[in-house]
This record gives structure tokens, sequence and C-alpha cells, in this order.
């Protein structure tokens, strides 16, 4: 495959920026630019040496097989996501529900085979990518932070109730991406690959940008964007520790920094002493009564309970991916005998194989983690936090049931995927 040009590599990660833009504040901006990402990846762009603009075409059926054929079939892997789906209509009764869920998970199948059409990133091109992927992230905290400043006492009290902080995406997802891109950024500054430890103010801007959403996490309090990005924060300094001989004293002081913060926030941020006094709370009412409409933690469990229900209902195949919904309601009334709960399982492992059974569960997990059984993988610190984030977030929630949260989960995973690792 020819190298793409430098104005087809701009191009590709501006749509990358404006996904991220449209997955924090526009529904339908991830999905015209998933479409324009597959237009753009059958064309070419160069400029001339006389300034002027060609447009060649590069696309049809011979890149993909060529992939095959030169180890690129990492990133078609993940398209089994979409196939999981749309096999689930052979056992799904309620088909609305099941087009509606395949349409959801359609990006699974379009970028991965776009992004085939381009040749390996290298690492300063992901860098690149991701500090603008966490400025975007940052800026769209500011109206968060003055929002809760001016109605401080209001939201803090709401807390209490286990009301989030408002903000411009769901809470969990906002979270999990804030926490997922300080951890990137400690690992860009922490890997030699990326080559920032001679640009200082890069370095400077970097530092003072991880610090920022570090700090934004704890404000907004959520219990699942502030335990993943620890995860990704203690593997990424492990990471450091036992492969960087440049920086493993800064990463041994940074591992007592990351402990000493925690117990600091636990201990001084009202935010965080509100969430942890409604968890206490909400763990005594579930104890105490049969009530999941109210109590988020009550709410998971009960969802978990019911889920595994349904799986062992149909646990080949599973009860299909359009009926689940369905079923759940039947779970809780007939069963559980409570009102109502998620109308998911709260863990995406759960919730997939409910509905496909193990065969669809063993071919979920292939289609996520199968891109990274190759050897280079091994010792990348991203990709082992992004994973053990993802998977840390798969366990309480069921993240990749929403249009917004797919976009930039897919992006991710195969920006990591196609990343020469070759010096």
């Amino acid at each position: 495959m020819n190298p793409r040009t430098k104005i087809d590599i701009q191009i590709l990660f501006a749509l990358a920026i404006l996904t991220v833009i449209g997955v924090i504040y526009s529904k339908i901006l991830p999905s015209l630019c998933m479409w324009a990402l597959m237009l753009v990846s059958q064309i070419s762009i160069a400029k001339t040496t006389k300034g002027k603009y060609t447009c060649q075409f590069v696309g049809g059926t011979l890149p993909i097989q060529q992939s095959i054929k030169r180890s690129r079939q990492n990133l078609l892997w993940l398209t089994l996501l979409f196939f999981i789906a749309l096999l689930s209509f052979f056992n799904s009764s309620n088909l609305d529900e099941w087009f509606k869920i395949g349409i959801l998970k359609v990006p699974f199948l379009v970028i991965p085979i776009a992004l085939v059409y381009y040749q390996a990133f290298s690492f300063r091109d992901r860098r690149n990518i991701f500090i603008m992927m966490a400025t975007v992230l940052a800026l769209s905290n500011i109206p968060v932070l003055i929002d809760y400043g001016i109605h401080y006492e209001l939201y803090t009290h709401q807390l209490s109730k286990g009301i989030p902080i408002p903000t411009p995406l769901n809470h969990i997802k906002y979270t999990l991406l804030i926490g997922l891109m300080a951890c990137f950024l400690l690992v860009i500054l922490l890997d030699d690959r990326y080559q920032i430890s001679n640009e200082k103010r890069l370095k400077w801007s970097v530092i003072g940008l991880c610090l920022f959403l570090f700090i934004v996490n704890h404000i907004l309090a959520v219990r699942t964007g502030l335990i993943a990005m620890y995860i990704g924060l203690i593997t990424a300094i492990c990471f450091s520790l036992i492969n960087s001989q440049q920086y493993r004293r800064y990463a041994l002081l940074l591992l007592f920094v990351t402990g000493g913060s925690f117990i600091f926030a636990v201990k001084t941020i009202p935010s965080i002493q509100k969430k942890i006094g409604y968890t206490m709370y909400d763990l005594s009412k579930y104890k105490a009564s049969k009530d999941a409409s109210n109590f988020s933690i009550a709410g998971r469990m009960y969802s978990y309970k019911a889920g595994m229900n349904l799986w062992k209902s149909a646990p080949i195949f599973g009860v299909g991916t359009g009926d689940v919904s369905d079923e759940m309601t039947t779970q809780y009334q007939n069963v559980l005998n409570i009102k109502d709960g998620p109308s998911l399982p709260h863990n995406q492992f759960l919730l997939t194989a409910a509905g496909v059974g193990l065969v669809g569960l063993m071919l979920f997990l292939l289609g996520i983690f199968a891109p990274f059984f190759g050897i280079q993988y091994r010792s990348d610190p991203m990709v082992w936090v992004f994973l053990l984030v993802l998977g840390s977030a798969f366990m309480v929630d069921n993240i990749i049931e929403r249009s917004a949260s797919i976009a930039y989960f897919v992006y991710l995973h195969c920006l990591l995927v196609n990343t020469n690792y070759v010096k």
C-alpha cells in the first residue's frame, strides 16, 4: 500500500478531533465524521511542487485483501463486535430493538475498515492526536467547573443524594474519558518513544494538561471514572519503574504522590466526601429493601442478578440482543420481585453474554483483545492502560452501548492497534 500523504493524515486527525467534539456536544457529528472518514480513506490528496492539489483514488477491495495477507488484519478484529450484533438477528424476537442496536454498532465495522487504507502511525503521530484530544476535553471542562462554582452548594448537596454534577456527556462516560486521557498524557511523559523530553514547552503543557484532568476528575467525583483513572495511572507508573532507567526515580515518586493524592482527596474534597456518604447509604438501602429504582449500587446489583439469570437461561447463544431489555423487565417483575431496574446489565461482559451467549462473548473478547496479542504491544504501557481502564469500566457499566462512547472507544482502539513499532 502506498504511504498516505501528510494532508491525508491531517484530515484523518481532524476528523478524530471533530469526533471527540461531537462525542461531548453533538449526537450527529460522530456519525458524520465516521462516514467522512470512509469517504476520504478512498482518496489521497497531495500538494504538487507548483502549489496545486491533486486527488487520487486509492480505494477498492485490494487494500483489505493485502492487509489480511500482511498482518494488518489486527484492525479488522474489531469488526467482530458489529457482526455479533448482526448475527443475533436469528434469536431476537424484538427486531425493532435489534435493528437499533445494529445501527448503533456500525462504527465497529466502518472505522476499522477505513483505517486499513492508512499506513501505521508513528509514536509521534499518536502523541499529537492524543494531546489534541486531551486539549479538547480539557476545554470542555471549563464551563462544567464554572457551572459547578456558581451552583456549588446545590450540586454538592445533590451529590449526597446520588445526583451527579451536570456534564455535557453522560457523567460516567465523560469522567472515564477524562481519566483515560490523563493516563495517556502520563505515558507520553514517561515513555521516550514519544520524544517529548527535548520539547520543553510542549512537555510543560502536557504536564499542566495531565494535572488539570486529574484534578477535574476528583472534583466531578464519579466512582467509575476515578477508580479507572487510578488503575491506569498505577499501570503507567509501574511500567516506567520496570522499563525506564531514566524515569525510574520520578516514577517511584509519582507512585507515592498518586497514593497520597487519593488519601488527600478522600479527606478534603467535598464532592468526594458526599459521594462516599451516598455510596454507604446506597449499600445500606440495597441490604435493607428490594428497591433499585432510585439507587445506583442497588440498581447495578439487581441488574447483575437479572443479567446472570438471562445468561443461564440461554448459555450458548443468549436470549438475543434485541430481547435483552424486555427480558430484564420480566426478570425484575416476575423473578426478583422489584418494580423496576436498569434496562440493561451494568456490566459489558455480562450484557454480551446475556444477549449472544458464550459464543458471542468469546467473539467479543477476541474482537477487543486479539489485536493486541502481538509481541510488539506487550511493552507498550499505553496499550495496557487502555485495556485495563476499559476492562475495569466494562465490569461496572455497559460502556459501548451508547453512540458517544462507541465513537471514542473505536478511534482509540484503532489508533493504538495501527502503530508502527519499528524504530
